[in-house]
């Protein structure tokens, strides 16, 4: 496209103002306009990181001078506004999870076909070269055939913390907020969906996962087991067992580090350092740089969907139930 992309915050939370530093890195990109119900908020986000501040979600859609729409507002939130993006002509970057269910996705990814945008779930780690590094590997078959992955995410808050991660009725808890994580990474090495999926939980007084440990096998045999929770902290890395080999990423999440491989018949592992890049800058320029194609190929709305069926199964086979639930 000419001239830089530009973009729509809505929700300029924690998250966001990451965003907003990877807009300010980027090759493509500014911010334009900024969206809180709080419209001091939006202004203190614009006065760092540029754009113009109002005071509702939809004054950000509305906007002729927002060409996409970045959504980091609480997950129950994430599907509905991006119909109405869609609707209103806009591109759409989302926040993971994209929904809280699967049908509620499968309907926002419909709006944005049905209006000619592109829609992307934004999972950092997918657009980050370090991954492209780490499935090179695997698909070079230097592991030889790829039989288990252990991975985890989870964050140690204190158990009285209060934020919209421990709502239920926004889908807060472990898995939806970090769980999300270990899961789509084992589904993008194992390359579909799972036939099998357990998930064991410990429920905590709001009736969140408060921690959790899960497990999915594929078809022909591969097995998963992860972790997640946002009341204790783990090592929060993956490993990927194959025949002949493995593979760990100490920093698969935010990307900062290498990884290092090591084949069975030896003790020593082989340190690969990655290739460096802004997490948030580079997902900005990849997005900008799919319009062209329609979709992000590291995380295509199919993938989007496949995750959130998966998640879905996940929480039925625990009783994880949010309100409104069918």
């Amino acid at each position: 496209m000419a001239g830089r992309f530009r973009w729509g915050i809505v929700g300029p939370g924690n998250i966001a103002r990451k965003f907003g530093a990877g807009v300010q890195l980027s090759e493509t990109s500014e911010v334009a306009v900024v969206g809180s119900r709080d419209l001091g908020r939006a202004e203190a986000f614009c006065v760092e990181f540029g754009g113009r501040a109002v005071g509702s979600y939809e004054a950000v859609l509305k906007a002729e001078d927002v060409d996409g729409v970045y959504i980091a507002t609480p997950h129950h939130l994430h599907a509905e506004l991006t119909i109405a993006a869609a609707q209103a002509g806009k591109h759409v970057l989302c926040e993971k999870p994209c929904a809280l269910r699967s049908e509620d996705a499968s309907s926002a990814i419909k709006a944005c076909q049905d209006a000619g945008v592109l829609f992307c779930e934004a999972y950092l780690y997918r657009t980050h070269p370090l991954t492209a590094q780490v499935m090179e590997v695997v698909h070079s078959g230097r592991l030889g055939e790829i039989r288990h992955i252990a991975a985890e995410f989870a964050f140690g808050a204190a158990d009285d913390w209060q934020n919209v991660r421990t709502v239920l009725e926004y889908g807060g808890g472990g898995l939806m907020d970090v769980g999300v994580y270990p899961v789509s990474y084992a589904m993008m090495v194992f390359g579909g969906e799972p036939e099998r999926v357990s998930y064991l939980f410990k429920k905590s007084d709001a009736g969140f996962d408060g921690w959790a440990t899960g497990s999915m096998i594929f078809e022909g045999g591969g097995t998963v087991s992860f972790g997640c929770g946002i009341h204790v902290q783990m090592e929060n890395r993956v490993r990927i067992f194959g025949t002949q080999g493995m593979l760990e990423v100490s920093r698969p999440w935010d990307c900062t580090e290498g990884f290092r491989v090591k084949n069975h018949c030896s003790d020593d592992w082989e340190e690969i350092e990655g290739i460096r890049a802004d997490r948030f800058g580079n997902e900005v320029d990849v997005f900008v740089r799919s319009l062209d194609h329609g979709f992000v190929a590291t995380m295509t709305p199919d993938d989007s969907l496949a995750v959130m069926r998966t998640l879905d199964r996940l929480r039925a086979d625990g009783g994880l139930v949010f309100p409104g639930d069918p």
